[in-house]
C-alpha cells in the first residue's frame, strides 16, 4: 500500500511504502532518542537513511502516535488528545496521502489525485533528492540540518537559495530560438544593436510573382515594427530602473517600518513566508481563544496581551492580540509578520501566521508550553528547575540565535530588545529568542545606525544607544552580557544589590571580580552543584560583553567561542557601563519590574 485516505490512519509500527518499494512512511526514533517521529527513508539501505522529517520540532513522547486527516484535510499526527499538522490539505475533504517512488509525499483529492495541494519536496528537512528543487519558486524551499544525530530538529546550518542575483547580456554571437515563446525584453540592451530574424520551413514560403511586392511591403513595414518595439522596450526598461531605485530608496532605510501593512496579505499571497505560513481569520482565533478569555491570557506586552489557543485539529498556539489604539504596536505587527516569517532557526520563535481583519492584527505564534525565562529566573521556587545543565544550554542557545540574526541569516538584523521575558522555553527548556517588533535590518556594508527614537528595556541597553541612539551589533551583545549575568546570578539588573548602595547586578559583578570573589555572583539556590570552570567562564564572558566602550566587546562569534573552547584565552575585561541604577521616580528598584521604552526621544540643541 503507498498511500491513506481521509477515512485510514498510519499508526506507530504500520508503514506505506512507494509503488517500486523504493521509499517508505512511518515512525521511527533517531539515533539514541526514545522519541517518535514521521518520516519517509530508503526502504533498500542497510541502515535507515531518513530523507523527510514531517514533525521534526514537535517529537512524540513514545509510540502511541496516529497519523491520519483531520475534519479540514490537514493531515495530522495525533497523539493523547494533541495533534500536529504535517500537511495542510487546504480545506478539502476527500484527500489522501501518496509516497512516490521518487520520495515525495503528496497531498491529492481522490478526485483529482494528479493535483497536488501540497507535496514534502516544498518542505524539505536536511536532504536534497532528485527531482527536487531549491529556490524561491513558490515557497522558500531550503535544507536545515538536524541538531544532532538523536535530533531532527531545525540545527544550525542552511542550504538555499540567494535571491541576490544579476541579469547580464551576451551579444557577441547568434541565439538561436526553437522552444517557447521568449520575452524579448530580456537580455537587449536599447544602446546597442541586433538583429531579430524569423525562421521558416520552405512549405511557409510563397513562390511567384508576389514575392517582390512582398518584399517591397516588408521593407516598409518592418522598421515601423522594429522602431516600435524598440520604443517600448526602452518604456519598459526606464521603467523598470525607476521602480528599482524607488526599491532601493525604501531598502536604504533597513527598517521595515516604512513598508505598509497590505504587504502582509501580499506575503501570504505570495507564499514568501513559506509553506507553513497561514492567514488566520478573526472567527478562527476567536473560538480558539475561548472569546479570548482571561483564562487564556499568557500575559500582557508593551503592545497587547497574548492568549493561548487551540485549533480545531488540537495544536496548541500562542495569540498576540495587537492593541487598536497602539501606534507603535502597529510598526511592530509589521516588522514581525515581515521579518520573523523570513527566519528559521531552531533558537528563533516560529512565526505560524497572522491576521488582518478591520481594526484586528494578530500574530500566531508556536505555543511554548515552559513560558519565559524570567517566569523561572526571577522566581526563587521556580528558579530551582534551572540546573546548571539547562542555564548553560540557555546561555548558549541564546547566542547561537543572536549569531544567526547576525551573520547567517539572509538578512543581517538587530534585536534591540533582548531581554529575560524575551526568551521563550520549549518543552525540553530550549531557548527561542522571541519579539521581533524592534528589531532593524542592516545593510550588508553596514555597522552601524542612528535613531532619535530610542526604544528597549532599561537595565538590558547599550550606553551608546540609550545616551546617543548609536546601535549596532554590538548593542545586542550588551543586551546578551546582561541577560547572561542574571542567568548567572538569578537577580535582575533593575535592581539593588547592597543595603545601602546604589550598585546594579553590572555594579555589584565588576566589585566581586575585581575581589576575587566571582563565586558570590552564583545563584545560592544551586551553588552546590556548579561547573565552577564553566561558571567562571560565563562570568568573564559576561562582564566582556558589558564593556563601556562598543569596540571592547566581542561579537557574538567570538562570544561562542568563548563560551564553548578552554583553549581561547579571554581578555581581562575593563570596568563596565551603568554600574549605578538610575531609576525613573515613579518606579521601585525593588519591586521586580522592568521598564520598555517605546520611544524616548533624543534631540540635539545647536547654538545660532
Amino acid at each position: 500500500m503507498d498511500s491513506i485516505s481521509a477515512n485510514e490512519s498510519l499508526s506507530d509500527g504500520q508503514t506505506i511504502v512507494s509503488m517500486k518499494k523504493l521509499f517508505v512512511l512511518g515512525f521511527f526514533s533517531p539515533g539514541a532518542s526514545s522519541r517518535r517521529y514521521v518520516g519517509i527513508w530508503h526502504n533498500n539501505l542497510g541502515n535507515r537513511t531518513v530523507v523527510w522529517v514531517g514533525n521534526r520540532n514537535d517529537p512524540l513522547l513514545n509510540a502511541s502516535g496516529v497519523l491520519m486527516f483531520d475534519s479540514n484535510g490537514n493531515l495530522v499526527v495525533a497523539q493523547g488528545g494533541r495533534s500536529f499538522t504535517v500537511a495542510y490539505g487546504k480545506g478539502a475533504k476527500d484527500m489522501k496521502a501518496t509516497i512516490l517512488d521518487s520520495g515525495n509525499l503528496v497531498l491529492s483529492s481522490m478526485a483529482n489525485p494528479s493535483r497536488y495541494t501540497w507535496q514534502s519536496f516544498d518542505s524539505p528537512t536536511d536532504t536534497w533528492l532528485p527531482e527536487m528543487n531549491i529556490g524561491l519558486r513558490t515557497t522558500n524551499r531550503s535544507l536545515i540540518s538536524w541538531r544532532s544525530n538523536d535530533d531532527p530538529a531545525m540545527g544550525d546550518y542552511t542550504l538555499g537559495m540567494d535571491p541576490a542575483a544579476y541579469a547580464y547580456s551576451q551579444l557577441d554571437g547568434c541565439s538561436l530560438w526553437y522552444g517557447d515563446l521568449m520575452n524579448l525584453q530580456d537580455g537587449y540592451d536599447v544602446d546597442g544593436a541586433g538583429t531579430l530574424c524569423l525562421r521558416l520551413a520552405p512549405s511557409e514560403l510563397e513562390s511567384g510573382r508576389s514575392s517582390g511586392h512582398k518584399l517591397v511591403w516588408m521593407a516598409g513595414v518592418i522598421p515601423f515594427f522594429a522602431l516600435l518595439f524598440f520604443c517600448s522596450l526602452s518604456f519598459i526598461l526606464w521603467r523598470r530602473r525607476h521602480q528599482r531605485k524607488g526599491k532601493e530608496k525604501i531598502h536604504a532605510h533597513h527598517s521595515l517600518m516604512t513598508l505598509d501593512t497590505d504587504s502582509a496579505i501580499k506575503l501570504w499571497e505570495s507564499e514568501e513566508a513559506g509553506s507553513h505560513f497561514v492567514l488566520f481569520s478573526f472567527s478562527q482565533l476567536a473560538n480558539s481563544t475561548n472569546n479570548f478569555s482571561e483564562q487564556n491570557k499568557l500575559g500582557e506586552g508593551g503592545f497587547g496581551p497574548v492568549y493561548k489557543g487551540n485549533l480545531q485539529n488540537g495544536q496548541d498556539i500562542a495569540v498576540k492580540r495587537l492593541a487598536t489604539n497602539s501606534g507603535q504596536g502597529l510598526v511592530e505587527f509589521k516588522n514581525e509578520v515581515l521579518l520573523i516569517a523570513k527566519l528559521q532557526h531552531v533558537n528563533l520563535v516560529r512565526l505560524l501566521g497572522c491576521c488582518i481583519q478591520g481594526e484586528e492584527k494578530i500574530l500566531i505564534y508556536e505555543y511554548m508550553p515552559n513560558k519565559s525565562l524570567d517566569f523561572f529566573l526571577f522566581e526563587k521556587s521556580r528558579r530551582i528547575v534551572l540546573d546548571w545543565a539547562k542555564r548553560i544550554q540557555i546561555i548558549e542557545g541564546i547566542a547561537h540565535g543572536l549569531l544567526y540574526l547576525h551573520k547567517h541569516s539572509r538578512l543581517k538584523i538587530i534585536h534591540r530588545d533582548l531581554k529575560a521575558s524575551n526568551i521563550l522555553l520549549d518543552i525540553d527548556m530550549n531557548p527561542k529568542i522571541s519579539d521581533f517588533g524592534m528589531a532593524r535590518i542592516f545593510g550588508s556594508k553596514e555597522t552601524q545606525a542612528n535613531t532619535n527614537r530610542v526604544v528597549g528595556t532599561y537595565g538590558y541597553m547599550a550606553p551608546e544607544y540609550a545616551m546617543e541612539g548609536i546601535f549596532s551589533f554590538k548593542s545586542d551583545v550588551f543586551s546578551f552580557g546582561v541577560l547572561l549575568l542574571e542567568i548567572i546570578s538569578g537577580t535582575r539588573n533593575a535592581g539593588s544589590h547592597r543595603r545601602g548602595n546604589s550598585l546594579n547586578l553590572l555594579g555589584h559583578a565588576w566589585e566581586l571580580w575585581k575581589e576575587g570573589r566571582w563565586s558570590d555572583l552564583v545563584d545560592q539556590s544551586t551553588r552546590d552543584a556548579y561547573p565552577e570552570h564553566r561558571v567562571l567562564r560565563c562570568v568573564h564572558v559576561g562582564l566582556m560583553c558589558v564593556q563601556e566602550q562598543a569596540a571592547d566587546r566581542p561579537t557574538m562569534n567570538d562570544v561562542i567561542s568563548m563560551l564553548t573552547s578552554e583553549s581561547i584565552i579571554i581578555p581581562d575585561p575593563k570596568q563596565p557601563a551603568f554600574l549605578s541604577i538610575v531609576l525613573p521616580t515613579e518606579m521601585d528598584a525593588d519591586d521586580g519590574s522592568s521598564l520598555s521604552l517605546n520611544g524616548i526621544t533624543i534631540t540635539e540643541l545647536d547654538g545660532r
